[in-house]
């Protein structure tokens, strides 16, 4: 069964997922599913601190997943796909269970973020 994903459902997973790999400190961010925005699957924008995240682009729960933490390690990191977010998916990975899998962004770099267990 898939799950029904709300704004409400998708900022109480990122205020889980905030505790459980970035240690409270993406406090006042947010999370909501405006579809007017440049990234194929989420967005984050540091200007407002919202991560945007496009449920119709999404084919499975573990998709939504993954891109909610992609766009994570963009607001912990305020960085591109260069460097400093690398590293920070390279933590993800390593620290909590991470595995090779995952999404595409627009510019070809891939967050590859599959979960050894659910991201529940």
């Amino acid at each position: 069964m898939r799950t029904i994903w709300n704004e409400q459902r998708l900022q109480r997973l990122f205020w889980r997922y905030n505790r459980r790999f970035f240690g409270d400190a993406l406090k006042g961010w947010t999370v909501d599913t405006d579809e007017l925005h440049q990234g194929l699957y989420g967005c984050c924008n540091e200007k407002t601190r919202c991560i945007s995240i496009r449920l119709p682009s999404h084919t499975s729960d573990h998709l939504v997943r993954s891109t909610l933490v992609h766009e994570m390690a963009h607001a912990a990191t305020n960085s591109s796909h260069g460097r400093r977010w690398r590293s920070e998916i390279e933590r993800l990975k390593a620290g909590e269970g991470l595995s090779r899998g995952g999404s595409r962004c627009t510019d070809g770099a891939s967050s590859r973020l599959e979960p050894r267990w659910p991201l529940a």
